[in-house]
């Protein structure tokens, strides 16, 4: 059993050429074309043995297959599908593991679009290595000290950590310029508290907040710094040196917006290591931030914990470099906990979006009007052959009756007890045939002959498609 990781590729350039050109009906109508060409894979990986879905979302698709039974037919399949779709090519890279599927996809996307690649140690894990690490830090507190936690043990423990995020959330959208400056105070502490920290030293931050919700106006002061050289090696200082290497974003995001922005995260262009830090986010949105990275089918939801409670005393204590990983603090993962592992967000992605819906409603009124014409013709050649069957028998009974009543020597007495009998037989069988299909339909009158053989027909191919279907 391998790994296979599939991406669509260019989808956000594309997306954006789209926008950039004023066609916003046609990018929203494309990224809804890339979530069916999503559901059809799944569909397709679900019809076949030894498949499974480790997860598939956005343009992304992992899959867990038997190599030697499918090998790269199965994965040319399952690109075709996205391109059929999309009009877009699609982009796997194949591993022993979830993360050398990654490396090989990095790798594949190097060398052109629509290439599978199978992981190769040599190549693909030094690629991996230089695979950047984004930290989206959501925020509400002042105090520097729980972000700078975050991102030191980040630093240590993930490689290439290129860039942390501090997210707010607000909901008023006028309070936007307010709360951008709000994010900056908390940059201007953490990068204040890494400069005395550097330095042995440790600067205590108090936060007033004048309105009641902290997003709206806070107000922090600092005191003196404190000389903590003594409880703080040169190392460890260096630690601090090298984290303000990090470069520092600030994001305001509206609460309506929240979605989109999780998404955009999530599914950037750039590939790399991304991860949600929730410690200090506001209760309010602690719910919705989770719920929302997981219908994004990720997992990478952690927060920050004192495993012996935070020393109120000497604050300085709470600061990762008197800490030990796993002992007195850790970093869990939220969504792999006892009770979230199994625990699956999905959206009804069986449910299609409006537009779709209306595509696959007028396809399916084009195959019907397709069916009804069909069946007509097969209907009407059908009725067609039989009426002319029909008149080619009457017309040989004429000229025979003909034939007889001039050039025989009997003449009309040949024929006169016949145009009792045939006429009864007619009836009689007119009767038997209205009896066996029904009283209302068939009838052998030449006049309704060919009409009601084509509508018998027809009703015939009705219920035979009908019966197919169910």
């Amino acid at each position: 059993m391998k790994y296979a990781y599939l991406d669509g590729d260019n989808i956000g350039n594309s997306l954006r050429n789209l926008l950039d050109h004023g066609k916003e009906r046609e990018a929203i109508h494309l990224s809804r074309r890339i979530k069916l060409a999503i559901f059809q894979i799944e569909v397709f990986a679900k019809s076949l043995d030894d498949v499974e879905i480790v997860f598939a979302g956005g343009d992304d698709v992992l899959l867990r297959f038997n190599y030697d039974k499918y090998g790269y037919v199965f994965l040319e399949d399952v690109a075709k599908i996205f391109t059929r779709i999309t009009g877009l090519s699609m982009s796997c890279g194949i591993g022993n593991d979830a993360n050398q599927a990654r490396g090989s996809l990095i790798n594949a996307k190097k060398t052109r679009n629509g290439t599978i690649r199978i992981f190769n140690p040599e190549v693909d894990t030094s690629n991996l290595a230089m695979e950047p690490t984004r930290l989206y830090v959501f925020v509400t507190a002042l105090p520097p000290d729980s972000y700078i936690n975050v991102i030191a043990h980040c630093n240590a423990y993930y490689k290439n950590l290129q860039k942390v995020t501090l997210v707010g959330i607000i909901r008023d959208r006028g309070k936007i310029a307010s709360h951008k400056s709000y994010l900056g105070v908390i940059k201007n502490n953490i990068n204040e508290q890494l400069d005395s920290l550097s330095c042995g030293k440790y600067s205590e931050f108090y936060s007033q907040i004048v309105d009641q919700e902290a997003s709206r106006r806070s107000e922090t002061t600092k005191c003196e710094e404190i000389e903590i050289s003594e409880h703080i090696s040169p190392s460890e200082c260096k630690r601090y040196e090298s984290i303000k290497d990090v470069d520092i974003h600030t994001e305001v995001v509206v609460y309506e917006s929240l979605s989109s922005f999780i998404s955009a995260c999530i599914h950037s262009e750039q590939s790399a290591v991304t991860l949600f830090d929730v410690t200090s986010v506001s209760k309010d949105y602690l719910v919705d931030v989770f719920s929302l990275i997981r219908l994004q089918k990720a997992t990478s939801i952690h927060s920050f914990i004192l495993t012996n409670g935070p020393n109120f005393k000497d604050k300085y204590k709470n600061l990762i470099h008197r800490l030990t990983y796993g002992t007195t603090y850790k970093w869990p993962c939220l969504a792999k906990s006892q009770h979230t592992e199994d625990i699956f967000f999905d959206r009804d992605e069986a449910a299609l979006l409006e537009d779709d819906v209306k595509n696959l409603r007028m396809d399916l009124k084009s195959q019907s009007k397709y069916c009804n014409e069909l069946e007509n013709l097969i209907a009407n050649k059908f009725a067609s052959f039989w009426s002319a069957l029909y008149f080619l028998i009457l017309l040989s009974l004429y000229i025979w009756a003909v034939k007889v009543t001039f050039w025989s020597s009997k003449g009309w007495e040949e024929v006169e007890p016949l145009t009792v009998v045939i006429p009864n037989a007619f009836l009689l069988l007119n009767y038997l045939l209205q009896l066996f299909f029904s009283k209302e339909e068939f009838s052998l009158s030449p006049l309704s002959l060919k009409s009601v053989l084509l509508t018998w027909r027809k009703k015939d191919l009705e219920n035979l498609r009908i019966k197919r279907m169910s």
